[in-house]
């Protein structure tokens, strides 16, 4: 077929129900009506969507209906299963099925709504001249529905709010939005548009596929700056895959990420030739820094698309060739910036110089990036179960979603079900959770099968991966250790170093692959700068910076600051500015000068102190690090922290969330709308039937794909960057949906880390944990602008979906000296995250790597929606930590307690009789004047947690010193 005709289909699948349908049902006009026919005249001509395509569209839409919820009719006289939106809006959150009742009353006609919309669709409606400004008004079907699938759903009108983001389907089961119906729709037409006979329709299949290495590459990294390349490289490479296909069918294609709203495809849809002026609100054309939405790694190393049969295969040797050209193309472009840096260009004899370069990085690179894919044509029931059979043990009559209630539910026949509600027949769209799981376990096995070129390499390795030879102009280098002598000092990465510090450290030399992910950031940032029109810029906050910041922001608020001596703050205009946190940056606006001055500049001087130490040149002079950091304790009144923190934040069991519905998510009856779900609350009496299938666990659909990613996508691309970096002094290295690696300062640690968990559930924060998470620690006082409440958040006058309360998230952290190595610091902080997880998952686990060698450790569960009224926030793990290191750091309490208690702990028994435990605590508190009550508490915690099975009671001791250990080393008020 056509790709003209491909694009035919899909916008005419794509406008086959009204954005506007919730909202005019019951309101005495058919939805097929007003806004759909007066687009569909417009695009297609006065008699509407051709016939060829209806038959297709009308497929399309079942299979996309029953895909993705119950199949049902009720008769007119049935009030109690009708819903007037308009009156009663309502969204049921389809992960958690928590509501948001009366979100937005309408007091608009619908006239005036259907007005509104039409508008607001026939602007997006383009024409073949239009990006030549040439007239021609011959519909442009590619870039409209391009257009229809990413700006429909931007609210076309105040009056509308952000609900119209989120949108139903069907006013009855508001679980799931008009614009996933109308994503999946328009992908199922474009997978039946394989056949060359439009009006037959050929068969859909689901591609999948998945890039990596992950964790090994994002993991080989000597600064911050090399951590984020590394993840933005993986997600750069996802969508250089994704487009592809994105280029043949359109992004609705890709049910897994949600693309919608990534300003990358942004970017791919700008080059596409939609009209620029429907991107000037978006927000990564308005920021030149890192800020900027382009420098989230938000897409996964994978996805899925329903894409047709016929093309799979050739799709997914096109993607693969494509990312692999991608990668190469990038490591000629760094060869080219290297060679252009060091002017060695100019110098070198080209046969002899760089096209040595250029065959060592062609070598390297050969099998990169490694690609793993399937292709499953849809199956049918018959042919799914044959096919899943071999998947499962030998003897299983009913292999995976056949065995499931949600299957044994479904009628083989129209039925009624209670009362004039009748189930239809499925069709094949149902069976979207066997395709999936299909797809699931054929890549799995896909991705044991692998094929490793032996690459041969003689030289001298990579100073960061270790694997691979360096790049070198001339062979006869690579016999040369990097960092003895001068016999390398013409090497090409000797030059780099004195010309441009940030690429290469004294004495690294870099492989191909390591180079390409070294040099993106900068190259990264010349392609945001064309994308944005502003110079961009790429902060690498250091890790003697972050670990500052604490002191330099108490420093900031005191009344009666200390102030640096003259001699050292003349000294403050030879160095450069250093890179701050936002949260840090934010603050300073407003302040004095001075002030301002001391925070952005003395981190570079104790950095450029500390170098020069080292240098033979400066050994006698009277001006020392020494001496300055006499000046700088003075300044600060105690030692300057010496101490950062790195978060590393994975969500739990994904792949159930995914996968598995009897598991994980709702049942049948937890999402309908309140109303219906009172009717058939009402009626199911002795119907066992309908009781059954209320209390089903839903299926697996597409539209619980585009939940979860859309929620991710939320959480990577606003949520995560606003908290970290807005809210607290630290820094986000990657966020890629579920996973966030983010450097913090000490101080914020644990309330960034509470207030992370609680946003990537949506749970709303008591009154006590805004106390902890609010700066002013006013008792009580909310963050305005940000409202986290019902599985979703409220942030900037935009509503986002979050995964809800029954998602939960493990976090691993490190508290490490900003001199350790920091793939020391990784490997360590990858430990604490698999102890979260091994520790039943919804658990944080924090380790503190101390300079002189010693290391403290503390584990705790979450407990955000623990079942008994008795366990709040200031009695869970994390609060009582809180509450310990506040405790510690007053005056009144001497940080000996701390001490004396894990001694006294290590002279109990084995296990601890209740009350000497809480007896000892108590006094040993109050002793040190403190507060006798929180000693009591911390005792009776740790029972609990024992009577609970969280804990061994004869590792209740240990894990009370533990928890003690970690609050008094995080009271000190400095770690010099």
């Amino acid at each position: 077929m056509s790709s003209n005709n491909i694009w035919r289909i899909i916008l005419a699948a794509w406008i086959h129900d009204p954005a506007e349908k919730a909202i005019i049902l019951m309101r005495g006009k058919s939805h097929e009506a007003g806004t759909v026919s007066a687009l569909q005249q417009q695009i297609f001509g006065k008699s509407g969507i051709p016939v060829d395509l209806k038959k297709l569209v009308k497929q399309a839409d079942h299979w996309a209906s029953a895909a993705d919820r119950p199949q049902f009719g009720a008769s007119g006289r049935q009030s109690w299963a009708q819903v007037r939106f308009d009156k009663e809006p309502e969204l049921v959150h389809p992960l958690s099925g928590e509501r948001i009742e009366n979100i937005h009353r309408f007091n608009i006609d619908v006239d005036q709504i259907e007005a509104v919309s039409q508008a607001h669709f026939s602007h997006l409606v383009h024409t073949e001249g239009q990006a030549e400004n040439k007239a021609n008004d011959q519909v442009d079907f590619r870039s409209s529905a391009l257009a229809f699938w990413r700006f429909g759903p931007e609210p076309p009108a105040p009056e509308l709010g952000e609900l119209w983001t989120q949108m139903p389907a069907d006013t009855r089961i508001p679980d799931h939005s008009i614009w996933a119906h109308l994503d999946l729709s328009s992908a199922f037409a474009s997978a039946f548009s394989g056949d060359e006979n439009v009006g037959k329709g050929g068969r859909p299949a689901l591609l999948q596929m998945a890039f990596g290495p992950v964790q090994d590459f994002i993991a080989q990294a000597r600064t911050t700056s090399d951590l984020w390349a590394g993840s933005h490289l993986l997600s750069r490479i996802a969508w250089e895959g994704m487009r592809v296909v994105c280029e043949k069918l359109g992004p609705q294609s890709i049910l897994f990420p949600q693309l919608r709203r990534v300003p990358q495809v942004d970017l791919w849809l700008l080059e596409q030739g939609l009209n620029p002026e429907l991107f000037d609100d978006v927000s990564w054309k308005k920021s030149g820094s890192d800020a900027n939405p382009l420098f989230a790694a938000a897409l996964p190393n994978k996805f899925l698309a329903l894409v047709p049969e016929s093309m799979a295969d050739e799709l997914a040797q096109t993607v693969k060739q494509a990312v692999a050209d991608w990668v190469l193309a990038q490591g000629q472009a760094t060869i080219d910036a290297l060679f252009d840096k060091t002017e060695m260009a100019e110098t070198v004899d080209s046969e002899d110089g760089q096209d040595i370069v250029v065959a060592q990085l062609q070598q390297q690179l050969a099998g990169f990036p490694e690609v793993h894919w399937t292709a499953v044509p849809w199956q049918n029931e018959e042919q799914g179960r044959e096919t899943l059979a071999a998947f499962y043990p030998d003897g299983c009559k009913d292999p995976g979603f056949f065995g499931s209630e949600a299957w044994k539910m479904l009628p083989k026949e129209k039925m009624e079900l209670v009362d004039g509600m009748t189930l239809f027949k499925p069709n094949e769209g149902t069976l979207y959770p066997v395709n999936y799981d299909l797809a699931e376990r054929s890549l799995a096995a896909a991705k044991t099968v692998r094929t490793f070129p032996q690459l041969q390499q003689h030289g001298y390795r990579c100073s960061l991966c270790g694997e691979r030879e360096w790049l070198t102009h001339d062979r006869e280098l690579l016999s040369h250790y990097p960092n003895k002598g001068d016999k390398l000092k013409n090497s090409l990465w000797s030059i780099v170093g004195k010309k441009q510090p940030s690429w290469a450290r004294k004495g690294e030399h870099l492989c191909g692959l390591c180079a390409i992910k070294r040099i993106w950031p900068s190259r990264f940032a010349e392609e945001v700068g064309q994308a944005t029109g502003r110079e961009a810029h790429r902060f690498v906050v250091s890790t003697h910076t972050m670990a500052l910041v604490s002191s330099l922001d108490r420093w900031r608020q005191q009344n009666a600051r200390n102030v640096l001596p003259i001699a050292w703050q003349s000294q403050l205009d030879g160095v450069e500015t250093v890179a701050l946190p936002a949260g840090l940056i934010s603050k300073l606006r407003g302040e004095d000068e001075a002030v301002s001055k001391v925070v952005r500049k003395l981190p570079a001087l104790l950095q450029h102190y500390q170098d020069r130490d080292d240098l033979e040149e400066y050994k006698d002079r009277g001006d020392s690090s020494e001496q300055l950091g006499r000046a700088v304790r003075e300044l600060f009144g105690h030692k300057p922290e010496s101490y950062y923190a790195l978060i590393l934040m994975d969500g739990d069991s994904m792949g159930a969330w995914l996968s598995d519905g009897d598991s994980k998510g709702i049942n049948y009856g937890d999402a309908f709308h309140s109303k219906v779900q009172a009717g058939l609350d009402n009626r199911k009496g002795n119907n066992q039937r309908l009781r059954d299938y209320l209390q089903t666990p839903k299926a697996v659909s597409p539209a619980r794909h585009i939940a979860i990613s859309s929620a991710l996508n939320s959480f990577a691309l606003e949520i995560v960057p606003y908290v970290v970096e807005s809210m607290f002094k630290g820094k986000l290295l990657y966020a890629g949906g579920d996973d966030v690696l983010a450097m913090v300062s000490v101080d914020d640690l644990l309330p960034c880390l509470t207030l992370l968990r609680y946003a990537y559930s949506g749970i709303e924060p008591s009154k006590e944990v805004w106390r902890w998470v609010n700066s002013t620690g006013v008792q009580g006082e909310k963050n305005e602008k940000i409202k986290i409440a019902n599985g979703h958040i409220y942030l900037k006058s935009k509503l986002y979906r979050m995964m809800g309360r029954d998602a939960s998230a493990s976090v691993g952290a490190i508290i490490a000296h900003h001199q350790a190595p920091l793939g020391k610091v990784l490997t360590e902080l990858r430990a604490a995250e698999s102890r979260a997880k091994n520790s039943g998952r919804d658990t944080f686990s924090l380790s503190i790597l101390r300079r002189s060698g010693g290391r403290s450790d503390f584990s705790g569960k979450w407990q955000l929606n623990h079942p008994s009224d008795e366990v709040n926030f200031e009695s869970s793990p994390m609060g009582l930590l809180l509450r310990s290191r506040e405790a510690l750091s007053d005056e009144k309490l001497s940080r000996r307690a701390a001490y004396i208690l894990q001694e006294w702990l290590r002279q109990m028994p084995q296990q601890p009789n209740s009350e000497m435990l809480k007896k000892t605590m108590e006094f040993q508190f109050e002793r040190q004047g403190g507060d006798a009550q929180l000693g009591r508490e911390l005792a009776q915690h740790g029972e609990r947690l024992c009577y609970e099975g969280v804990i061994k009671r004869e590792d209740l001791k240990q894990y009370l010193s533990e928890q003690l250990g970690v609050a008094e080393f995080l009271a000190r008020e400095g770690r010099g």
